[in-house]
């Protein structure tokens, strides 16, 4: 036993050496960037461990982390420490980190010498995700006053604008390079509320947006950007901008998190009036820059009763959510019904461009030819500074018995070159000749017996079979010579007045139900259940209006 127990007190009085090893996490990096020292020092026994500081020619000491784990084996312990050092790349070129002494008791070992590579870069770095109007931006961006840790700067682009032009909003959260770092979830960057202004906020990158070299020191930029238009004159008031962050209180993982907050200050642009010279007495405030109007109708040709939808687009530049319907002259004798608008917005290099559509259904009340004489709409030309009027050709829509004439209508024949004689000119043999005489008094007859062919067919021609449309057609005509306003009123409405033109009370009351469902099985999702049957059912209630009528007449 006690043999035993001398064996064990030499091996504990034995001392062996530490083993230490140091690493770099990158070989290459940037000016600006971080890189991390790693230590692993490896000793046995009881007596205390000095662990030196490296030698540093190119780089700066930032951030440090240490931790140790000890353990017993054969009753002899064993101890690990790992220290993280985080060192800033200065300047280009060959950086070194000098050998690392570790002492324990008599013995002492070193770490091999490091060589890191830096290469330079520039002194403003943007990312990609940006636009290209927000990148300028952030190049010409000054740093917040008296920047020391984290920092919110806050500018606007023009500070002075008129009435409906851009103005571009950056917020910058500047974060130092080494507190970036230490952050295990991305800040959380609020814009500034606007005063009098519509916004299109404007996408960016989640992370950081941009990199800036401010007195030898890198900070990290996370931007938010925003375009803004006046609406009226005056002070366009923008607010405080705020960003939010936490650091862990200790280098644990498992150690709490203290939540910083930053505001900037609060920002104006003076807004300005357009230009009362040549100010055109439709101008409605509006300003675009490189405005485009087109009107289109579909279909053009059509049968008495059907409807045309017809477009509107404006297309351009500037604040699109908001610009004006444009005036279109409607011909007397038509109806028109509004429609929904579309509208599509862009950003192209971070200048808001875009579609707005006007949608219209156009219904004509006679047969015949109903020209639309053109759209037009006035605003201020941003590109030209001046007023301007853009404005579309007519479009002519033809319905009824007419359409089908200018469907039939083939291209005319074609002009005759000047050197081809004319008909008078040309050989005619004496068959032509007589035939050229018997041509007109041939058409005077058939258009004298025109009327008796007509009726003669009309008696021979089998009555095409009934459809759910044209007995729409028919029950839409019936109500509308009772009632001219019947397209205007709902529900009971309808009924008063179709029983103020003399319809019973029942024929009134089932006309209204019919409408409601025909509406139902022309516009809804699923149609009608059962056509056939309601198309009978209209046919029967279109007959008891105009029997109703007639009664009311007589």
């Amino acid at each position: 036993m006690i043999g035993l127990l001398l064996v064990l007190a030499l091996q504990q009085g034995a001392q062996v050496k530490p083993v230490a090893t140091a690493s770099v996490d990158r070989a290459d990096v940037a000016a600006g960037d971080l890189i991390t020292l790693m230590l692993r020092v490896e000793v046995r026994g009881n007596l205390p461990v000095e662990i030196g500081e490296p030698i540093l020619s190119g780089l700066e000491r930032r951030g440090f982390r240490e931790q140790s784990q000890v353990s017993i084996q054969g009753g002899v312990a064993t101890r690990v420490t790992t220290r993280q050092i985080q060192l800033l790349a200065s300047r280009a070129g060959a950086a070194t980190i000098g050998p690392i002494r570790v002492r324990q008791g008599s013995e002492t070992v070193e770490t091999e010498a490091l060589t890191v590579q830096v290469v330079q870069r520039a002194a403003v770095a943007a990312t990609a995700g940006l636009s290209a109007r927000a990148r300028a931006l952030i190049t010409d961006m000054p740093p917040p006053d008296g920047i020391e840790s984290v920092a919110l700067g806050i500018i606007a682009s023009p500070r002075a604008v008129m009435v409906g032009t851009q103005v571009d909003v950056i917020v910058a959260a500047w974060f130092p390079r080494e507190v970036r770092l230490q952050l295990r979830t991305p800040p959380t960057l609020t814009g500034p509320a606007f005063q009098g202004a519509w916004v299109y906020p404007q996408s960016g990158p989640a992370g950081i947006a941009a990199s800036r070299l401010v007195n030898g020191r890198w900070y990290d930029l996370f931007v938010t950007h925003d375009v803004a238009f006046p609406l009226a004159p005056g002070r366009l008031e923008i607010g405080r901008a705020r960003v939010s962050y936490a650091l862990p209180i200790t280098y644990s993982f498992l150690t709490r998190e203290l939540r910083h907050e930053v505001q900037s200050e609060p920002l104006a642009v003076t807004a300005t009036a357009q230009p009362a010279a040549g100010r055109p007495a439709t101008a409605n405030g509006m300003a675009a820059g490189g405005l485009r109007l087109t009107l289109e109708a579909t279909p053009r040709n059509m049968a008495l009763g059907d409807a045309s939808m017809v477009t509107a687009t404006l297309s351009g530049r500037g604040n699109v959510s908001l610009w004006p319907e444009p005036e279109i002259p409607w011909p007397a004798d038509v109806r028109v019904y509004p429609g929904d608008v579309e509208q599509v917005i862009r950003s192209d290099g971070g200048v808001i461009s875009g579609n707005k559509v006007f949608h219209y259904l156009f219904v004509p009340d006679s047969a015949g030819l109903h020209g639309i004489r053109g759209a037009h709409v006035a605003y201020f030309d941003t590109d030209a500074r001046r007023y301007a009027t853009a404005q579309t050709g007519a479009v002519e829509i033809v319905a009824g018995e007419a359409a089908a004439v200018a469907a039939a209508r083939g291209p005319g024949l074609p002009l005759l070159e000047g050197s081809e004689p004319g008909i008078g000119a040309r050989d005619m043999t004496p068959g032509g000749l007589a035939l050229l005489f018997m041509v007109p008094p041939f058409l005077a007859l058939l258009v004298r017996m025109a009327p008796r062919i007509r009726r003669l067919l009309k008696r021979r021609r089998p009555a095409p079979p009934d459809t759910l449309d044209s007995a729409h057609r028919r029950f839409r005509l019936a109500l509308e010579r009772l009632v001219p306003t019947a397209g205007q009123r709902e529900g009971d409405e309808l009924d008063s007045a179709l029983r103020a033109a003399g319809v019973e009370q029942a024929v009134a009351a089932h006309a209204t139900l019919i409408r409601d469902r025909l509406r139902h099985a022309s516009y809804g999702s699923g149609g009608a259940s059962d056509p056939e049957e309601l198309t009978a059912e209209t046919n029967e209630v279109v007959n008891a209006l105009v029997g109703g009528r007639t009664r009311s007449w007589r």
